[in-house]
């Protein structure tokens, strides 16, 4: 059960994501002294609920099991790479705990070196933290770890569009999705590409392959916005706001930093530190919301997480 669980988890998508929990629930119960299946499961309910959940029940309910599956892990085996990597990804998505992650993705990497996870969540974390040249060292490092691997491939992808690298970045992503065809986010992504490019007939049809879910609502809603329907445009943006104001206001600040309305950027990135939003770990890396880096009130909220932005480096 296990097994079958650690095979679904890496693929990046929701119904596997979903079908990898019931396999690990099922291991736990065969056997509950199992330190590595609690990592992984506490792993599992972490991604979901920061990916994919956007119900305020849904989402408390998917980290507080998360954390009790990775501390029980650390119970059960202290020296346990895995328990410390699914424990600091709880701290840095459910409680934007950036300091608090690093202790535990650093203990993860002293004890596994040789395992791709905990320097690919080390660089996820630098990103996070504005350090954009060592994550990107991180990301190749843990690729090379293991070419197979999706999450560093996006990873790095995230840190090309943010330094303007459009056609490394268009790359990256069609890489990830040649691993693996059925993953999230990916158009998504490439959407935000082509935006970039100011072309929106390409974010159009790239908006319209993402899966179904919430990335699918989000690649559309931006592409929307260079449409030339006005009406069209601010239709998107009210249901994105009525269906994911807890579970996506940091993509919502996004939508309007596309639609250049700076006010309505901060209210919602507001609103995403105050519920915790995990989208706020992508700060220095999304387009459109770092054209207001030098807005006081972007470094205010970046402070709010214990980076100093003044001293983040350009790109």
């Amino acid at each position: 059960a296990m097994l079958q669980g650690a095979h679904l988890l890496p693929n990046f998508n929701e119904p596997d994501l979903r079908k990898a929990i019931v396999y690990f629930d099922d291991a736990t119960r065969l056997d509950p002294h199992y330190a590595l299946d609690s990592a992984q499961l506490g792993g599992a309910w972490r991604a979901l609920s920061a990916l994919y959940l956007s119900d305020p029940e849904q989402v408390s309910d998917a980290y507080r099991r998360a954390r009790a599956a990775s501390e029980t892990a650390l119970e059960l085996a202290p020296d346990l790479s895995e328990a410390h990597t699914s424990l600091g990804f709880v701290k840095l998505t459910a409680d934007l705990d950036i300091p608090g992650a690093e202790v535990e993705f650093r203990r993860a990497l002293e004890l596994a070196p040789g395992d791709y996870r905990p320097v690919d969540a080390l660089g996820y974390l630098l990103a996070a933290q504005g350090k954009l040249d060592d994550a990107e060292v991180l990301a190749r490092r843990a690729s090379g770890l293991d070419p197979l691997s999706i999450t560093p491939v996006l990873n790095m992808a995230r840190m090309e569009i943010a330094t303007n690298r459009l056609d490394e970045a268009e790359a990256s992503v069609r890489k990830a999705i040649a691993l693996q065809p059925t993953l999230s986010h990916a158009y998504a992504y490439l959407t935000v590409i082509d935006l970039l490019r100011n072309d929106p007939v390409a974010a159009r049809r790239d908006a319209d392959l993402e899966p179904p879910g919430f990335w699918r609502d989000y690649a559309d809603t931006l592409a929307r916005q260079r449409e030339g329907d006005r009406v069209k445009a601010d239709a998107a943006l009210d249901a994105m706001v009525a269906k994911y104001s807890f579970g996506g206001p940091f993509q919502i600040a996004v939508v309007y930093a596309l639609r250049k309305e700076p006010d309505r950027v901060f209210e919602w990135l507001d609103k995403a530190l105050e519920v915790r939003d995990s989208g706020m770990t992508q700060l220095f890396v999304t387009p459109f919301v770092l054209d207001y880096r030098d807005d006081p009130r972007f470094v205010a909220i970046a402070a709010k997480l214990g980076v100093d932005s003044t001293r983040v480096a350009r790109n």
